[in-house]
């Protein structure tokens, strides 16, 4: 679920490392080793997660705190651990008014974007700027400090968690707008594709008249539908 957001403030939980009990340590480690086994690329490394959300006429504090990727496994199949992953992302929009969507491995669309890491971390404080530099860097090699390639972004949505949407990340949406047009674009991909992120295969586009077929793509987020919703109407 989006929601429209006037500022966001990340606050870091206090420890801001997650605390678990040992019941819950050796059931973590338990489902793990079964959701590990046989998979040769997943790692239980660290992640940044949405903890707690709270605002106040639009304006949005995020809690956010440190885990294992085991935890947020956990998490998503347990009522007993409550963590959403960080995320940052961008729905941008090309010279000539298409909305850009990319298409990962798993043939699933979704926006420029991915969680939070520690190099998004200032002075022990997450700047998501940071990370959307970085993604859009790793996924499509544009800077979105060239204003040849992004003429401007700023955030406009809060991806936050529905009751059903426990499997899901939670984080910032960004809009932008190109300074490339849709073949430019293309163009640019193609050259670049070998240097991109490997978990991203192509990229779509769509219009303020066929934005709702992303709904028609498997395993589509419909946050990307609800953003170009937002700006269309």
């Amino acid at each position: 679920m989006l929601v429209k957001i006037n500022n966001v403030t990340f606050k870091n939980k206090d420890p801001f490392e997650i605390e678990k009990t040992k019941d819950q340590e050796e059931k973590i480690n338990n489902l793990w080793t079964e959701f590990s086994k046989d998979k040769i690329d997943v790692f239980n490394g660290d992640i940044y997660t949405v903890t707690n959300i709270s605002n106040i006429e639009n304006d949005y504090i995020l809690e956010i705190g440190k885990a294992k990727f085991a935890d947020l496994i956990y998490s998503k199949k347990t009522n007993d651990l409550t963590i959403y992953s960080l995320f940052v992302s961008c729905l941008f929009k090309t010279k000539d008014n298409y909305y850009l969507v990319l298409r990962d491995k798993n043939n699933r669309p979704n926006l420029l974007g991915g969680m939070a890491s520690s190099s998004d971390f200032i002075n022990n404080e997450f700047i998501p700027r940071i990370c959307l530099e970085r993604e859009a860097k790793e996924e499509l090699a544009i800077s979105i400090n060239d204003l040849n390639q992004v003429a401007s972004y700023k955030q406009a949505f809060l991806k936050v968690p529905s009751t059903d949407e426990k499997m899901y990340p939670t984080g910032v949406v960004y809009i932008g707008e190109l300074n490339l047009t849709k073949n430019e674009l293309i163009e640019h991909f193609n050259t670049h594709k070998n240097e991109l992120d490997h978990e991203i295969i192509d990229i779509l586009f769509y219009t303020k008249d066929n934005y709702l077929d992303i709904l028609k793509e498997e395993n589509t987020r419909e946050y990307i539908v609800e953003a170009i919703n937002f700006l269309e109407n």
